[in-house]
Formats: structure tokens, C-alpha cells, sequence
């Protein structure tokens, strides 16, 4: 498959993450233009080789999509059903393919993006469980007093921070700049 078809193929799945968020969704106007907004910064991203564009557009179109989806609890079957459909699997999708960005737009199970994708997918899933059985180790009581505000502000909280950690990497120093040039030169 040539790069403008792969490319081609992962605009379409950025278009049904996208369509996937705006139909389990009770948007209002804002949040119709941040997860619009997202996408286009995604398929940007993609289009520029750019992960860090890619990323924020990921976070942009998942925060509208998340604050537009009413899920008041995720022990009925609909509510899950709702949140898994029109949340989680889009934005691993959105995620998967921002995280890929800079790559040789490929991608395939066993590669870094495809293995930080799946990392961070399982940290944010699992990071309200794991936060409720932790205060229950410590204080019973808490994990029944946990309200769907306290819940979604543990899992937003997850994911910003892993968003945050995915896009933050190490620049070069000067110094290694000025010996690379300085070698140029003397070539």
C-alpha cells in the first residue's frame, strides 16, 4: 500500500472516530466545533507529520465528545455500550493515529505508537478502578461515596497527564547542535 493510500485510509478512520463521537453525543455548538476542530488538527498532524498538532487535536476532539456524552453511572449495559462506542474505541482510534504521526504513517500491532497506545488506553480505563480500590484499602467507606464527577475528574486527570507525558520528549542541546554543524563544516 503506497503513503498516500495508508494516508488516505487513516483520514477515513479519523472521519468515523469523529462521526462515531458526534452521534453517541448530545452536542451543543461548542462541543460540535471542538471535536470538529480535533479532527482537523489530527488529519493536520497526519498530513504534516506533526504528533505534537496531532495530539492536542486528539485531547480537543475526546474532551468536546466527553463533556457531550451523557453517562451518568457505567453499571447499566446502555451506559457502557454508549461510553464504549462513542468514547473509548474512538478515541484509541484518534489516539493511535496521532501518536503515529511522525512515523512512516504506518501502523502495526508491536510497534512503539501502536504499544503506547495501548498503555495509554489501559492507564486511563483502569485509572478509576485502581484510584476506588486504593481509597478502599484505606478507608472502606469512600469507594461506595465516589460520585460520576469525582470519576470522570480522576479519568480526565489520567489521560491529560499521559497526554502530557506522550508530547513532552527531550530537545537536543546547543551543544550537541554546534558539534553537529561544526562537523558539517568541516566536511
Amino acid at each position: 500500500m503506497t503513503r498516500s493510500a495508508r494516508l488516505a485510509v487513516y483520514i477515513i478512520l479519523v472521519a468515523i472516530s469523529t462521526a462515531a463521537m458526534l452521534v453517541f453525543a448530545s452536542l451543543d455548538f461548542g462541543a460540535i466545533i471542538a471535536v470538529l476542530a480535533g479532527a482537523v488538527l489530527v488529519v493536520a498532524g497526519l498530513l504534516n507529520s506533526y504528533k505534537p498538532a496531532a495530539v492536542v487535536g486528539m485531547l480537543l476532539a475526546s474532551i468536546g465528545a466527553a463533556s457531550a456524552i451523557q453517562i451518568n453511572t457505567l453499571t447499566e449495559a446502555s451506559t457502557l455500550v454508549t461510553a464504549i462506542i462513542g468514547l473509548f474505541l474512538p478515541v484509541i482510534v484518534l489516539s493511535w493515529l496521532a501518536l503515529s504521526a511522525e512515523e512512516e504513517i504506518e501502523i502495526r500491532i508491536g510497534r512503539r505508537p501502536s504499544l503506547v497506545t495501548s498503555a495509554y488506553a489501559i492507564v486511563c480505563l483502569f485509572s478509576v478502578p485502581i484510584v476506588v480500590l486504593i481509597g478502599g484499602l484505606i478507608q472502606p467507606a469512600i469507594a461506595t461515596r465516589i460520585s460520576t464527577m469525582t470519576e470522570l475528574a480522576i479519568a480526565l486527570f489520567v489521560s491529560a497527564a499521559g497526554a502530557v507525558a506522550l508530547t513532552s520528549g527531550t530537545l537536543p542541546s546547543p551543544k550537541a547542535e554546534n558539534v553537529a554543524e561544526e562537523e558539517e563544516t568541516e566536511e
